[in-house]
């Protein structure tokens, strides 16, 4: 039996939002690992494990509305997701070669983690993928009980996403700071 079109979009869409969310994870684990200052590093492990945690959730939503149907088929994420798919990939490569980062080297990092934070955020999660979702459901046999669980999980990831945008401009705006203290001539 052929895929029909919104179930072929939403699996593709939600396997590249799981990779793109296992990514940024990746990411702010890497930063994290680099950093001595603590309650940067505290921060910035909280929305790894929430990016992961996101992933988790994604992949449920796959399994209960895409089953599997369509998930053979491969898929460039890294195109798929464009521009902040791009930026996420560089700084992990970029985060690899360092053994540390100080407060004063995460400045241009965070501007790139703003980008991705709002790339990530609500446009992506309740303007692209719960519209599909419910359009894939109202094909499909699913149980009404499983659209409103992933209703429930992508409305948690947009507030999770949100806390995620506001955590990255605390940072920044702290390290801002300590630069400014730190290098009082520029």
């Amino acid at each position: 039996m052929e895929t029909s079109k919104p179930i072929e979009v939403l699996s593709k869409i939600l396997k590249c939002s799981i990779w793109l969310e296992e990514k940024t994870a990746e990411l702010y684990f890497k930063i994290s690992k680099r950093l001595q200052d603590l309650y940067t590093s505290g921060l910035l492990r909280i929305i790894a494990h929430q990016s992961k945690s996101h992933a988790e959730m994604l992949k449920w939503i796959m399994i209960n509305t895409v089953g599997n149907r369509n998930r053979s088929s491969r898929i460039d994420c890294m195109k798929m997701t464009g521009e902040v798919g791009e930026i996420t990939y560089a700084i992990i490569k970029n985060i690899e070669r360092r053994k540390q980062l100080e407060l004063s080297d995460l400045n241009e990092i965070l501007c790139k983690l703003e980008f991705i934070e709002k790339g990530i955020g609500e446009e992506t999660y309740s303007k692209i993928l719960l519209p599909l979702i419910n359009a894939t459901l109202e094909q499909t046999e699913t149980p009404r009980a499983t659209l409103e669980i992933a209703g429930e999980m992508i409305q948690t990831i947009i507030r999770e996403e949100e806390l995620h945008e506001s955590l990255v401009k605390t940072i920044k705006q702290r390290t801002s700071e300590y630069d400014a203290r730190a290098n009082p001539s520029s």
